[in-house]
Protein backbone atom coordinates (compact mmCIF):
# COMPACT_ATOMS: atom_id res chain seq x y z
CA UNK A 1 0.00 0.00 0.00
CA UNK A 2 1.37 3.38 -0.97
CA UNK A 3 0.69 5.95 1.68
CA UNK A 4 2.54 7.88 4.30
CA UNK A 5 1.56 8.82 7.81
CA UNK A 6 2.89 12.28 8.50
CA UNK A 7 3.31 13.78 11.96
CA UNK A 8 2.21 17.42 12.16
CA UNK A 9 3.31 19.64 15.03
CA UNK A 10 1.75 23.05 15.35
CA UNK A 11 3.40 25.72 17.45
CA UNK A 12 0.20 27.51 18.38
CA UNK A 13 -1.38 24.35 19.75
CA UNK A 14 0.85 22.04 21.81
CA UNK A 15 -0.77 18.86 20.50
CA UNK A 16 0.30 16.24 18.03
CA UNK A 17 -1.95 14.95 15.29
CA UNK A 18 -1.60 12.49 12.49
CA UNK A 19 -2.72 13.01 8.93
CA UNK A 20 -2.90 10.76 5.94
CA UNK A 21 -0.89 11.91 2.95
CA UNK A 22 -1.22 9.98 -0.29
CA UNK A 23 1.04 9.72 -3.29
CA UNK A 24 -0.70 11.22 -6.32
CA UNK A 25 -2.18 9.00 -8.99
CA UNK A 26 -2.16 10.51 -12.46
CA UNK A 27 -1.76 9.49 -16.08
CA UNK A 28 2.02 9.08 -15.64
CA UNK A 29 1.81 6.44 -12.91
CA UNK A 30 -1.70 4.92 -12.94
CA UNK A 31 -0.44 1.81 -14.76
CA UNK A 32 2.10 1.20 -11.96
CA UNK A 33 -0.57 1.58 -9.29
CA UNK A 34 -2.76 -0.96 -11.05
CA UNK A 35 0.21 -3.29 -11.53
CA UNK A 36 1.07 -3.12 -7.79
CA UNK A 37 -2.47 -3.97 -6.66
CA UNK A 38 -3.63 -7.58 -6.34
CA UNK A 39 -7.16 -6.67 -7.42
CA UNK A 40 -8.66 -3.53 -8.95
CA UNK A 41 -12.44 -3.37 -8.81
CA UNK A 42 -15.48 -1.14 -8.88
CA UNK A 43 -18.56 -1.66 -6.76
CA UNK A 44 -20.58 -0.62 -3.75
CA UNK A 45 -21.07 -1.12 -0.03
CA UNK A 46 -23.47 -3.88 1.09
CA UNK A 47 -23.13 -4.21 4.88
CA UNK A 48 -20.62 -3.85 7.69
CA UNK A 49 -18.17 -6.36 9.06
CA UNK A 50 -17.00 -6.04 12.65
CA UNK A 51 -16.16 -8.46 15.40
CA UNK A 52 -18.37 -6.32 17.66
CA UNK A 53 -22.05 -6.74 16.84
CA UNK A 54 -22.77 -3.33 18.43
CA UNK A 55 -20.29 -1.64 16.09
CA UNK A 56 -21.72 -3.54 13.12
CA UNK A 57 -25.31 -2.54 13.99
CA UNK A 58 -24.35 1.09 14.60
CA UNK A 59 -22.66 1.52 11.21
CA UNK A 60 -25.42 -0.40 9.42
CA UNK A 61 -27.96 2.04 10.92
CA UNK A 62 -25.87 4.89 9.47
CA UNK A 63 -25.80 3.18 6.01
CA UNK A 64 -22.03 3.43 5.85
CA UNK A 65 -18.95 1.64 7.08
CA UNK A 66 -15.21 1.02 7.01
CA UNK A 67 -14.78 -2.78 7.02
CA UNK A 68 -17.56 -4.00 4.76
CA UNK A 69 -18.98 -6.60 2.43
CA UNK A 70 -18.79 -5.13 -1.04
CA UNK A 71 -20.68 -5.96 -4.25
CA UNK A 72 -18.31 -5.90 -7.22
CA UNK A 73 -19.91 -4.51 -10.37
CA UNK A 74 -16.74 -4.36 -12.47
CA UNK A 75 -13.36 -6.09 -12.35
CA UNK A 76 -10.55 -3.98 -13.79
CA UNK A 77 -7.69 -6.26 -12.73
CA UNK A 78 -7.85 -9.78 -11.32
CA UNK A 79 -10.42 -12.51 -11.36
CA UNK A 80 -13.39 -13.22 -9.10
CA UNK A 81 -15.63 -16.25 -8.75
CA UNK A 82 -18.20 -14.35 -6.72
CA UNK A 83 -19.42 -10.75 -6.92
CA UNK A 84 -19.31 -10.25 -3.13
CA UNK A 85 -15.97 -9.62 -1.43
CA UNK A 86 -14.81 -8.25 1.92
CA UNK A 87 -13.07 -4.88 2.12
CA UNK A 88 -10.91 -4.33 5.20
CA UNK A 89 -9.20 -1.10 6.24
CA UNK A 90 -8.19 -2.59 9.55
CA UNK A 91 -7.08 0.03 12.08
CA UNK A 92 -5.93 2.51 9.46
CA UNK A 93 -6.57 5.54 11.68
CA UNK A 94 -6.54 8.77 9.69
CA UNK A 95 -6.21 6.77 6.44
CA UNK A 96 -9.68 5.24 6.74
CA UNK A 97 -12.22 6.01 4.07
CA UNK A 98 -15.96 5.74 4.53
CA UNK A 99 -18.12 3.63 2.23
CA UNK A 100 -21.60 5.13 1.85
CA UNK A 101 -24.64 3.20 0.70
CA UNK A 102 -25.63 3.93 -2.88
CA UNK A 103 -22.21 5.23 -3.97
CA UNK A 104 -19.80 3.39 -6.27
CA UNK A 105 -16.09 3.13 -5.52
CA UNK A 106 -12.99 2.17 -7.46
CA UNK A 107 -10.52 0.23 -5.30
CA UNK A 108 -6.90 -0.81 -5.71
CA UNK A 109 -6.60 -3.58 -3.11
CA UNK A 110 -4.09 -6.04 -1.71
CA UNK A 111 -5.47 -9.46 -0.83
CA UNK A 112 -5.54 -10.58 2.79
CA UNK A 113 -5.14 -14.34 3.02
CA UNK A 114 -5.33 -14.59 6.82
CA UNK A 115 -5.21 -12.67 10.09
CA UNK A 116 -2.56 -13.20 12.73
CA UNK A 117 -2.76 -11.83 16.26
CA UNK A 118 0.68 -10.61 17.36
CA UNK A 119 -0.37 -10.88 21.01
CA UNK A 120 1.05 -7.56 22.11
CA UNK A 121 -0.78 -6.47 25.22
CA UNK A 122 -2.64 -3.21 25.04
CA UNK A 123 -1.02 -0.69 27.38
CA UNK A 124 -3.03 0.30 30.42
CA UNK A 125 -4.37 3.83 30.67
CA UNK A 126 -3.59 5.92 33.74
CA UNK A 127 -6.27 7.46 35.99
CA UNK A 128 -6.77 10.29 33.45
CA UNK A 129 -7.38 7.81 30.62
CA UNK A 130 -4.03 8.62 29.01
CA UNK A 131 -1.63 5.99 27.73
CA UNK A 132 2.01 6.25 28.79
CA UNK A 133 4.65 7.01 26.15
CA UNK A 134 6.63 4.04 24.93
CA UNK A 135 9.92 3.46 23.15
CA UNK A 136 8.56 0.18 21.77
CA UNK A 137 5.91 1.48 19.36
CA UNK A 138 3.98 -1.30 17.62
CA UNK A 139 1.93 -0.42 14.54
CA UNK A 140 -1.71 -1.35 15.10
CA UNK A 141 -1.74 -3.55 12.02
CA UNK A 142 0.09 -4.25 8.79
CA UNK A 143 -0.21 -6.56 5.81
CA UNK A 144 2.99 -8.51 5.14
CA UNK A 145 4.25 -9.74 1.76
CA UNK A 146 2.70 -13.20 2.33
CA UNK A 147 -0.83 -11.74 2.66
CA UNK A 148 -1.05 -12.06 6.44
CA UNK A 149 -2.71 -9.17 8.28
CA UNK A 150 -0.74 -8.88 11.50
CA UNK A 151 -2.40 -6.93 14.28
CA UNK A 152 -2.14 -6.19 18.01
CA UNK A 153 -4.48 -6.01 20.98
CA UNK A 154 -6.52 -9.01 19.90
CA UNK A 155 -7.70 -12.38 21.10
CA UNK A 156 -8.14 -15.83 19.57
CA UNK A 157 -11.90 -15.48 19.12
CA UNK A 158 -11.54 -12.21 17.22
CA UNK A 159 -8.80 -13.70 15.03
CA UNK A 160 -11.07 -16.67 14.23
CA UNK A 161 -13.84 -14.23 13.24
CA UNK A 162 -11.60 -12.42 10.73
CA UNK A 163 -10.09 -15.65 9.40
CA UNK A 164 -13.61 -16.97 8.78
CA UNK A 165 -14.21 -13.88 6.61
CA UNK A 166 -11.11 -14.74 4.52
CA UNK A 167 -12.39 -18.31 4.10
CA UNK A 168 -15.78 -17.13 2.83
CA UNK A 169 -14.83 -14.07 0.77
CA UNK A 170 -11.90 -12.73 -1.18
CA UNK A 171 -10.69 -10.10 1.28
CA UNK A 172 -8.98 -6.88 0.20
CA UNK A 173 -6.98 -4.42 2.25
CA UNK A 174 -7.44 -0.81 1.20
CA UNK A 175 -7.49 2.70 2.62
CA UNK A 176 -8.09 6.35 1.79
CA UNK A 177 -5.11 6.39 -0.61
CA UNK A 178 -6.35 3.45 -2.68
CA UNK A 179 -10.14 3.95 -2.65
CA UNK A 180 -11.85 6.53 -4.87
CA UNK A 181 -15.41 7.44 -5.79
CA UNK A 182 -15.93 5.79 -9.16
CA UNK A 183 -17.15 9.10 -10.62
CA UNK A 184 -14.01 10.99 -9.49
CA UNK A 185 -11.22 11.94 -11.89
CA UNK A 186 -8.93 9.24 -10.42
CA UNK A 187 -11.70 6.64 -10.42
CA UNK A 188 -12.32 7.32 -14.11
CA UNK A 189 -8.57 7.26 -14.86
CA UNK A 190 -8.18 3.85 -13.20
CA UNK A 191 -11.26 2.47 -14.99
CA UNK A 192 -9.92 3.68 -18.34
CA UNK A 193 -6.68 1.67 -18.07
Amino acid sequence: MRYLIVLFVTLSFPTLSYGCVCENIDSTNVVNWIKDADLVIEGEYITNLSYSSETREHWNSENKGFDVLFKVTRVIKGRLLNDTIAIIQFENGSCLTTFDEGKKYTILGDQILNFKCLEHLKPEADSDGEYPPTDNFQPPSYLNDEGSMNYNYCDDQETRYWNEITKNYITLYTNYCTTYPASSQIGKLIRKE
